[in-house]
C-alpha cells in the first residue's frame, strides 16, 4: 500500500462513485420511506456518522496496512458521500422554505467546496509534503502510511464536528417538525 498500481487506484475511485450513487438512491428512499418517523435530520447524523467510521475504517487501513480495511472505508465514504448530496436539497427546502430555494442551496454548498478545498490542499498537500523527501527532479514523493494517515484522522474529527452540529440541527428542527409537518419523531 506504499501508492498501489494504477489500475487499483481507478479501482478505488470506481468503488467510491458506485457508492455514491447507491447512497443517493438509498438515502432518497429511506428518508422519503420513512419520513413518517424519522425526519431527514436525523438520516443526515447518520450519514455523518458512517462518513466519520469511514475516515478512522481509512486511517486505519494506512496504519496496519490492510487492503480489506481500506476498500471497506471506500466504500462507506462513498455511500455517505451519497447520502449528504441526496439528503441536503430537501433539507434546505424542508428547513428554509422554497421561496428562496436556489439562494439557500448555493449558500450551503459553499461548505463542501471550501471543506473539500481546505482538507485536500492545506492539509493533505501539507502532510503529504512534509512526510514525503524530494527526489533528483525536485519532485515530492511520499510514500507509506504516515502520508494519509494523519489527513484520514482529521477528516474523521471534522466529520465528527460536522455530526455533532447535525445533532443540533436535528434538536432544533424536531419541533418545526412536528408542528409544520405534522411528523412526530417515534425513536
Amino acid at each position: 500500500m506504499t501508492g498501489g498500481k494504477a489500475n487499483f487506484k481507478i479501482v478505488l475511485v470506481s468503488i467510491m462513485n458506485v457508492g455514491n450513487s447507491y447512497g443517493r438512491m438509498l438515502a432518497g428512499f429511506a428518508s422519503e420511506r420513512y419520513k413518517s418517523s424519522i425526519h431527514r435530520p436525523t438520516w443526515f447524523v447518520l450519514a455523518l456518522a458512517a462518513m466519520c467510521f469511514a475516515q478512522a475504517t481509512l486511517a486505519v487501513s494506512q496504519t496496519i496496512q490492510s487492503l480489506s480495511m481500506l476498500l471497506l472505508g471506500t466504500t462507506i465514504m462513498g455511500l455517505s458521500y451519497g447520502a449528504f448530496w441526496a439528503l441536503s436539497p430537501t433539507i434546505c427546502a424542508e428547513l428554509f422554505g422554497t421561496a428562496h430555494y436556489g439562494a439557500n442551496y448555493a449558500l450551503l454548498n459553499l461548505a463542501p467546496a471550501s471543506g473539500g478545498y481546505f482538507v485536500s490542499v492545506c492539509i493533505a498537500g501539507y502532510l503529504y509534503d512534509y512526510f514525503g523527501t524530494k527526489d533528483s527532479e525536485g519532485k515530492i514523493n511520499c510514500s507509506g502510511s504516515r502520508c494519509f494517515e494523519y489527513t484520514f484522522c482529521i477528516a474523521a474529527g471534522l466529520s465528527f464536528v460536522g455530526m455533532l452540529s447535525s445533532l443540533l440541527l436535528r434538536r432544533n428542527a424536531i419541533q418545526w417538525y412536528a408542528t409544520t409537518a405534522g411528523i412526530a419523531q417515534t425513536e
